[in-house]
């Protein structure tokens, strides 16, 4: 699954409808992360997933995620 959520916000990731969509996929990449906070990273961590960020310097712009069952 390949996504651009324009931002990667815990609020996101607890939405029940946005859980079930990551969750039938073993490998998800999301784009358009900006900058990703530890609230964040642990949502992933929960659902299972183990994360990989690629985060643009000095700008809240921009950002990969990877997400990778566990």
């Amino acid at each position: 699954l390949t996504w651009n959520i324009r931002g990667l916000h815990p609020a996101k990731l607890r939405s029940s409808a946005v859980r079930k969509h990551v969750c039938d996929h073993d490998i998800v990449v999301i784009t358009e992360c900006h900058s990703v906070g530890a609230a964040a990273a642990q949502a992933v961590v929960n659902m299972g997933y183990h994360l990989h960020l690629a985060q643009r310097s000095g700008g809240g712009q921009g950002g990969v995620a990877v997400l990778i069952r566990k």
